[in-house]
């Protein structure tokens, strides 16, 4: 498998796992977008990075960040929910 390759499944595997972590309607909910904008860019950083010059330290810091983007999602979720739970929520 090369490189691009890999970093294909990586992008694959991180949407599965993003949409296990969303509830229904948070795509339409602007804060979330907000919420994981730095921790996606981070993350793409590291993967354009890693795409380019495979290597162990490469690896562990898209791992990393890919970690990052899930909690990023999971606090938006977090949030999102609340903000759905609380009378007069939008």
């Amino acid at each position: 498998m090369t490189a691009a390759e890999a970093a294909t499944q990586v992008c694959a595997n991180l949407s599965r796992d993003v949409e296990r972590i969303a509830p229904p309607g948070i795509g339409g909910w602007e804060p979330a977008w907000e919420l994981v904008a730095d921790a996606d860019a981070e993350f793409l950083t590291a993967l354009l990075a890693w795409e380019r010059a495979p290597s162990n330290e490469g690896q562990a810091r898209v791992r990393a960040a890919y970690n990052a983007v899930l909690d990023a999602w999971r606090e938006a979720a977090r949030q999102f929910t609340q903000q759905a739970s609380t009378p007069g929520g939008d």
